[in-house]
């Protein structure tokens, strides 16, 4: 007689699993419950309120924000205790009437400001607004080779390159040559000190009088010549190093990666070189 199996269903089995569809059920909105994020709401608060006295809580469409922005510039905040109206501004060396100073010692105050002649950086990026802001600019070098010189032949960044050397130069605005201002009690920023072109490490042109353009156009050229290409600025602890041309504009201009592995590479000797003297004229010019 052959063997036979037969399987049976548990009586328990229906009324076990309506006891637990209910069980989950009740169980449900304790899990879920909106508690977690209050609780975390909570602690947001309390954080809050031991570093401001006073607060009041916005929220922003982040799309909406960003498209009144790109058109006027502007963003308005409405809180229920006030009207905000944010003018924005790019505040860095692409900026018009940029100007950083830093107090050294004696209060002598060294700066550097971007100055008017160059192609203003557009703050969307490219497009047809830097094309015509190209088109007004005194100063252009739309994607040109242009001679350079070390001011500064020793500095790290200047390794393996000669005195006299070239690097591919896109349309930027133009530094001015650091100042030193003399702190005084009434004024801070009214009076031009003298130049100080101890910061200079690579200038515009070939100081030997070679022609400026190797290939490309230029317009403008002497506004440019002799304005700073690279800036080595100390700043407290350590240096602030800045390219008045993109050293990597698309991966095209290998020739001037080097100036930048220079930097990285040789940044201890940046930082522990003796700082330059003081390399000033009483005229500005």
């Amino acid at each position: 007689m052959p063997n036979k199996i037969i399987f049976t269903r548990p009586k328990f089995y229906v009324p076990f699993l309506l006891a637990l569809a209910v069980l989950a059920a009740l169980a449900a909105p304790g899990f879920y419950s909106p508690s977690g994020a209050q609780s975390k709401r909570v602690r947001f608060e309390q954080d809050v309120e031991q570093v401001f006295t006073n607060h009041e809580d916005v929220r922003l469409d982040s799309q909406t924000a960003a498209q009144r922005v790109r058109e006027s510039g502007r963003l308005s905040v409405q809180t229920p205790a006030r009207d905000l109206e944010i003018i924005l501004s790019p505040n860095d060396l692409r900026a018009p009437n940029y100007r950083a100073e830093e107090v050294i010692d004696g209060g002598i105050v060294r700066g550097v400001r971007s100055v008017s002649g160059g192609v203003p950086r557009s703050t969307a990026g490219g497009g047809a607004a830097s094309a015509a802001a190209a088109q007004d600019a005194f100063t252009r070098t739309p994607g040109a080779h242009v001679r350079v010189t070390f001011a500064r032949p020793e500095h790290p960044i200047a390794y393996g390159y000669p005195s006299h050397t070239h690097v591919f130069r896109q349309n930027f605005q133009l530094y001015s040559v650091p100042r030193a201002w003399l702190r005084m009690a009434y004024c801070t920023t009214c009076l031009d000190g003298p130049e100080d072109r101890s910061g200079i490490v690579m200038e515009w042109g070939d100081s030997g009088g070679a022609p400026f353009l190797i290939s490309g156009q230029v317009w403008g050229e002497g506004n440019i010549l002799g304005r700073p290409a690279i800036l080595d600025m100390p700043t407290g602890r350590g240096h602030v190093v800045a390219f008045n041309f993109n050293p990597f504009h698309r991966d095209m201009n290998r020739g001037d990666h080097r100036l930048v592995w220079n930097a990285i590479l040789n940044w201890q000797a940046i930082v522990s070189a003796p700082a330059p003297k003081h390399e000033s004229t009483s005229d500005g010019e």
